[in-house]
């Protein structure tokens, strides 16, 4: 029996011609396994692409990641991007190997002809491979706590031993043959990586491990049952890293040779993403693995990008040369390429991330930010944010719906406040029981009330879920406005393009906006051809005809600008706004740069 998804937040593409599905196997422990990531395209009964097992560790994962069940093993979300010509799979965070209760074990293991088998209730993940030498440590941190592997007649596995197989990601295979111990049934706690030796000479201490310790330079980690009371429990700083498997550190502890069993380290990194650089060990994570976090990929699933370092909430938008981009914040330090706990975007041709703006700007109140999705590549240099902030907030843009201005934030981008949303994140409602059934939220979440806004196709309207006037009763759906001038604002084209002249149509700033247009054959326009060209009609939609008083040469490029003014109420607001951009006579016109320029008065 097999399942297709691209899970809650995942999507056709424009028009739905391509579609992209997770094929997932029957469910083991709750969770189901990853058979195939396909893309399929709708008008042609065709399938497009297949990401499986094989080509998973052909672009730098592992089969024992792609056999893992559950999140571990799969993408949170895939999605075709609105440009039609990706494929964005959410990966989660290749995690940093926890060298400490890797394997908490409540289900019952057995030793047969000197074979242990163990079964785990959680995957082994990264941290071990075939050939590893782990122990199964005492409890407690102490050579006097429980056993770490124990049989029904009292026997116990306390020794170091050589891992031989994974049958499936909860099974481990361990030659224990050197125990002497007899067939049986065990209960198995804690498995680590084995600390094979541990030497000092001279101040300098080399400690080689049974698996990779994923350490480098400067990590810090501590010692724990060594047989040296001057380097037990105490913290170490990685000197040098020798290979894969053994550090320096340096001690205070005499010379000597440590072959004591049940030593172990606790790694103070423990937990986090692996570097985003990884020099000393290439293989552990090849540059731009296609399994670290969050990826674009053709339609083929070739050619992976790395987009972000996780799988985070995302977004849709266009940036101002009509590329696509994916909203998201970053939250982990895994990325050398992008600034921690900054929202932003992600070109996905390039993978180059630009921050907007910082979670501390909003004091951390907005505790679910989602970011919408633009499908209408004429409107570019926008991203769409809501925040969904705590009844307890108080900062006075808590449960906003902001536009964003995609550029650096040293750069000033500028922010619009669109509306406010009406909905306190977190489920103060009662019955929390009856909301739990309609939404399966907690009594401390309803997710359906933070989820992102809904974009028309046209980018002018927003839809999103609240409870809102309702309170405590229902969660309805609601519509609101985007200002038609983000139509316009960033970038465009004109609408047609003739040897002699353009029509262009773009969104005045204001009903009371006066606007005059000026035509150059120079980027500087020191020499206008055309100036002053009124616009049709009476609304903020307009459209003109450059050429219709002065008839522009054929095959050449020309600037235009368009300058608009209006009265706001507030004397310290914009007053004055340009859009300048440029196109060809006579033939395919270029697509345009129009940038906009606030001034103030």
């Amino acid at each position: 029996m097999h399942n297709h998804r691209n899970d809650t937040e995942g999507t056709s593409s424009v028009g739905s011609k391509y579609w992209t599905w997770m094929v997932q196997g029957a469910p083991r422990f709750g969770n189901t396994r990853l058979l195939a990531i396909i893309v399929y395209d709708m008008e042609t009964d065709t399938t497009v692409g297949v990401l499986d097992e094989a080509k998973f560790v052909e672009q730098g994962g592992t089969s024992h990641a792609w056999n893992s069940y559950g999140a571990i093993g799969r993408p949170n979300m895939i999605d075709i991007a609105p440009s039609n010509d990706r494929v964005l799979v959410l990966w989660p965070t290749v995690p940093y190997p926890v060298p400490e209760n890797t394997l908490i074990n409540a289900a019952a293991s057995k030793v047969v002809a000197g074979k242990l088998m163990i079964y785990s209730l959680v995957p082994f993940q990264k941290l071990f491979d075939i050939g590893d030498v782990v122990q199964l440590r005492y409890a407690n941190s102490s050579a006097t706590g429980a056993p770490g592997c124990s049989g029904t007649a009292g026997e116990a596995l306390t020794g170091r031993y050589t891992i031989e197989s994974f049958p499936d990601p909860y099974t481990a295979v361990l030659d224990v043959s050197s125990s002497g111990l007899s067939d049986g049934t065990y209960t198995c706690s804690y498995l680590n990586p084995a600390i094979t030796t541990l030497s000092v000479s001279s101040g300098i201490a080399t400690m080689t491990t049974g698996s990779k310790h994923f350490m480098e330079v400067g990590r810090v980690f501590i010692l724990f049952n060594t047989p040296n009371p001057a380097m037990n429990g105490k913290t170490c700083v990685v000197k040098e890293v020798v290979d894969d498997k053994t550090v320096t550190f340096t001690t205070a502890a005499e010379d000597g040779t440590h072959t004591a069993p049940m030593m172990y380290y606790r790694d103070t990194k423990k937990g986090a993403g692996l570097p985003d650089v990884n020099t000393s060990f290439p293989t552990i994570r090849p540059p731009n693995a296609a399994n670290d976090g969050a990826h674009v990929y053709d339609l083929d699933f070739s050619n992976p990008i790395r987009v972000s370092n996780g799988q985070p909430h995302t977004g849709w938008a266009w940036d101002l040369n009509g590329d696509p981009v994916l909203l998201q914040q970053v939250s982990q330090t895994n990325w050398s390429g992008a600034q921690v706990d900054t929202f932003g975007f992600t070109n996905i041709y390039t993978g180059v991330y630009t921050p907007l703006f910082f979670h501390a700007d909003f004091n951390y109140e907005a505790t679910a930010m989602h970011q919408s999705r633009f499908y209408d590549r004429n409107i570019r240099g926008w991203g769409m944010f809501k925040l969904a902030n705590r009844a307890t907030a108080t900062s006075p843009i808590r449960n906003q719906v902001l536009l964003i201005e995609l550029k650096h934030y040293d750069q000033n981008p500028e922010i619009w406040r669109v509306g406010n949303i009406h909905n306190d994140y977190g489920c103060t409602t009662y019955p929390a029981s009856e909301l739990y059934k309609i939404n399966g939220c907690s009594p401390s979440k309803p997710y359906d009330t933070e989820a992102q806004l809904t974009l028309s196709r046209d980018g002018l309207s927003y839809y999103w879920a609240g409870l809102w006037p309702n309170g405590n009763t229902a969660i309805n759906v609601y519509k609101g406005n985007i200002p038609l001038r983000v139509k316009t604002k960033g970038s465009f084209a004109p609408t047609e393009v003739t040897s002699t002249g353009a029509v262009v149509s773009y969104i005045a700033p204001t009903a009371d906006s006066t606007c005059t247009v000026t035509t150059s054959a120079y980027e500087d326009y020191s020499e206008p051809i055309e100036t002053d060209v009124p616009a049709e009609g009476d609304t903020q939609l307009r459209t003109i005809i450059i050429g219709a008083s002065a008839a522009l040469a054929p095959n050449t490029k020309y600037f235009s600008k368009i300058s608009c003014s209006w009265n706001p109420a507030d004397p310290n607001a914009v007053s004055q706004e340009e859009i300048a951009g440029s196109f060809t006579t006579a033939g395919e016109p270029e697509m345009q740069a129009w940038r906009p320029k606030p001034v103030r008065r």
